[in-house]
């Protein structure tokens, strides 16, 4: 079982440097761009609004979606990738948990730190000159927007990379046909659990991430029942 975890850490590690080679070039390249068009603009009209911010923003958010999306990967076609292989389910369930849980911290850390830099960057060359920053990510950095960066992209991986596994194209539709509700029904769905949960919500803020928490623990445990009961070959019907 150790030796499996081990050799799941090692194998994300290899991609883990080219993930954040991307998260850093990308922030290089839109930082680069939103300064020279900030200068452009402040050269030829005078003090403006910035666009500075933008680079460190994008760094954050974009860097917890990519980090989700290939966690799914990793749960999804890594895990019975493994069983084919011989390694145990228990060190595969491990492993490729820890997995992505590094393929989160580390990327959004990186990303939050280069978000620093853009705002240093903003303080320090900008700011004198009167121009006004219109987006600074730290103004939504409260403690529970953190935990979703740092933990939505691991539990993402479960809601969908679980389901697929378990059911295989069948989950797909299902989790599509979610997503199109979502998508087109969102101020409806909005307004329904609004009406529903918002006098708990405002009465038992609290007792609502109590409630949460234990839903998203049990969730975990059956992804986990399902994995560790997982055939080694074939697919979900």
């Amino acid at each position: 079982m150790l030796r499996t975890i081990k050799a799941c850490v090692a194998i994300s590690l290899r991609d883990l440097w080219l993930e954040l080679a991307a998260v850093a070039g990308v922030w290089l390249l839109v930082e680069l761009g939103t300064n020279l068009v900030t200068g452009y603009y402040f050269y030829k009209d005078g003090p403006a609004c910035g666009t500075v911010g933008f680079a460190g923003a994008l760094a954050v958010f974009g860097t917890a979606v990519m980090a989700a999306f290939i966690n799914v990967g990793r749960v999804w076609m890594d895990f019975r990738r493994g069983l084919r292989l011989g390694a145990t389910r228990r060190g595969l369930l491990a492993g490729e948990m820890l997995a992505c849980v590094l393929h989160s911290l580390v990327p959004v850390g990186l990303a939050l730190a280069l978000a620093g830099v853009s705002e240093g960057i903003y303080r320090l060359l900008w700011q004198p000159r009167g121009v006004q920053l219109v987006f600074s990510v730290w103004t939504f950095m409260i403690p529970a927007v953190l935990a979703l960066l740092l933990a939505g992209p691991v539990a993402v991986a479960y809601l969908i990379g679980a389901p697929l596994l378990k059911f295989g194209g069948k989950a797909g539709w299902v989790l599509w046909c979610i997503w199109m509700a979502v998508v087109l029904f969102d101020d409806q769905l909005s307004r329904l659990f609004g009406g529903v949960f918002g006098p708990f919500v405002a009465a038992n803020p609290l007792g609502l991430g109590i409630l949460g928490t234990a839903a998203a623990l049990v969730y975990l445990v059956l992804c986990a029942r399902w994995m560790l009961r997982l055939p080694a070959t074939g697919g979900g019907g």
